[in-house]
């Protein structure tokens, strides 16, 4: 069977179709550099040609600025001929101090602090937020983002977990059932929680970063397959993870969003070779 940028793929069992590749946002949030508006559009632009007709971002991606950015772009395209998904977890703040703030690990980024909050509230005033950033009235479908020890430790991934399953979990089967959205899943840091989600929360599909790339397989028969097992879709998010595999190792080459360690610079090195 071909498969093109074209091809698209049910998600679990709801009626929402992605594209079998999309375009994820969070660079033109200036990751790891600063992007001028010129190279941002064109970079959407390109995109766009090229046939890419499924956007992810995120209000976390430059603070806001990658939604603002994609918006902008969205804007000037018919709203049938694309669809966009964003995520949830998190709401933008005036700094408590604007003096003193620090809009890392972004480059540079809109001047917004970030609260996590997965309860009711916190997840329909994120949506809220990032539907006006995007200047659109839906999104396709809606990702629980980071709930993952490495940001809250283990006491506060408690509390947020609780929250979710509370409150949060209703407010997203809500928007959902009201049409708002087609689909809601969480994002995937780590090989444990892929193994763990699918298992204790009931969503269509995950948002896979790190635990498989094209470097990373070992997930196909772990967690990958439980979701699987589950009815629950699986999205890579990061195949080439975060950077060295497109620009190969070497000095600045990323891994898992930070600086390649020297295990992993070694691997591609051997693909390389």
């Amino acid at each position: 069977m071909s498969v093109s940028v074209s091809t698209r793929r049910r998600v679990g069992s709801t009626s929402l179709h992605l594209p079998v590749l999309g375009f994820g946002a969070a660079h033109i949030g200036e990751l790891y550099t600063t992007v001028d508006e010129a190279d941002s559009r064109a970079t959407l632009d390109a995109a766009w040609d090229a046939g890419v007709r499924y956007y992810d971002t995120a209000p976390w991606y430059g603070r806001g600025l990658s939604e603002h950015r994609l918006g902008g772009f969205l804007r000037t395209k018919p709203r049938s001929e694309f669809q966009v998904t964003s995520k949830v977890g998190r709401t933008l703040h005036r700094p408590a101090d604007p003096k003193t703030f620090d809009r890392g690990p972004w480059t540079g980024g809109l001047n917004f602090e970030v609260r996590f909050d997965y309860s009711y509230d916190g997840i329909m005033r994120s949506y809220e937020q990032l539907l006006q950033r995007l200047a659109l009235d839906t999104v396709d479908a809606l990702v629980i983002h980071d709930l993952d020890v490495a940001y809250h430790g283990e006491e506060g991934q408690a509390a947020h977990e609780k929250a979710l399953v509370d409150t949060g979990i209703k407010a997203l089967q809500e928007l959902k059932t009201s049409g708002d959205i087609q689909a809601y899943g969480m994002g995937i840091n780590t090989n444990q929680a892929f193994e763990e989600v699918a298992t204790r929360v009931d969503l269509d599909f995950c948002l896979v970063a790190m635990p498989y790339t094209l470097l990373d397989q070992e997930s196909l028969t772990r967690g990958m397959q439980t979701c699987l097992d589950r009815g629950v879709s699986v999205i890579i998010g990061a195949p080439f993870a975060s950077g060295i595999l497109v620009t190969g190792s070497g000095a600045g080459a990323k891994y898992a969003y930070g600086k390649a360690p020297p295990d992993v610079q070694a691997r591609v090195q051997g693909i390389e070779a």
